[in-house]
């Protein structure tokens, strides 16, 4: 079974990728399975940069014709992530398994690589719910779901809003697909509609392809199976705890997050980690892979 990870990115996005290029190097275990970029807008530098840390760099199109897209043309370049990552057996033939990784993601254990490409053998869809017992949006009330429903209804039309307004959120910043999925074809075809439904660009936009993707999956009778979040673990929907030199979720058991994904303005912001083994104790960094690497090798450097 041949596997490639797929990722994507604009020049503001280059430096996250080589975070999760460099994560994915520091397991031997990984090293065989061939990591693909696309380019959603990068310089000839971030080009040449990235190409040497990966299998390729490959320029991504607008895939999908629709009323807005000299406008994203002009002004929204990087917005071609939503539109070609529903194509990404076209871009990159051969494999019979795409895993696809956002680029604001870091790898924190080899699982949240090998146990998406074990789980595929069995489901030709694998992804992860945007829900979880620490995701404090979700023990807040009805606010989430109001949005959600909100976003199909202006993309999409009042009956399917019905249809998916009470149903989980599959986030598609991490998902493994086989090459034989019927998700491909449907997930096209729904993105297409939204997009030709969309009246102008506004914060919706952006949902557009998550919102297709869910909706493939959930009306569509695809079969798909489901990782626990720890495989996508929500930044802004959960701080994780610091355990020995991992981040842990922040409830028990306490398991190791596998894959950190840096969804809103936590790419960026400064975050207090709490200190599993010592309560009421913390420390202080960004949670980019580079920051916590840094972290690690200066408390490993302090206890040694």
């Amino acid at each position: 079974m041949k596997v490639t990870i797929v990722t994507g990115c604009n020049t503001d996005y280059a430096p996250l990728t080589e975070g999760l290029l460099g994560s994915l190097r520091q397991f031997p275990q990984l090293s065989e399975i061939p990591v693909n970029i696309l380019d959603f807008g990068l310089t000839e530098e971030d080009r040449t940069r990235l190409e040497g840390q990966c299998h390729s760099v490959v320029p991504a199109k607008w895939d999908v014709d629709f009323p807005l897209i000299e406008e994203w043309k002009e002004n929204h370049p990087g917005y071609r992530g939503l539109t070609a990552r529903p194509f990404l057996p076209n871009y990159f033939p051969g494999y019979d398994v795409y895993l696809w990784i956002d680029s604001d993601v870091w790898v924190q254990d080899p699982r949240g690589v090998l146990d998406y490409v074990q789980a595929v053998k069995r489901s030709p869809c694998v992804c992860v719910l945007e829900q979880d017992r620490s995701y404090f949006k979700y023990l807040r009330g009805s606010n989430v779901w109001r949005f959600h429903r909100q976003l199909y209804q202006h993309l999409y039309g009042e009956e399917v809003a019905k249809k998916m307004s009470l149903r989980p959120v599959i986030n598609s910043g991490i998902f493994a697909m086989r090459a034989d999925a019927p998700q491909w074809a449907i997930w096209q075809k729904t993105i297409e509609g939204g997009l030709k439904n969309m009246q102008k660009t506004n914060r919706t936009s952006f949902f557009v392809e998550q919102c297709a993707f869910n909706m493939a999956n959930y009306l569509h009778s695809c079969p798909v199976s489901f990782l626990p979040a720890t495989y996508n673990w929500s930044m802004m929907e959960g701080i994780p705890l610091w355990s020995g030199d991992k981040l842990v979720e922040p409830n028990p058991p306490f398991d190791v997050i596998r894959n950190v994904h840096l969804t809103g303005e936590t790419k960026t912001q400064i975050q207090k980690i709490r200190l599993l083994d010592k309560p009421g104790n913390f420390i202080e960094t960004q949670m980019d892979f580079a920051s916590i690497k840094a972290l690690k090798d200066d408390r490993n450097k302090n206890t040694a």
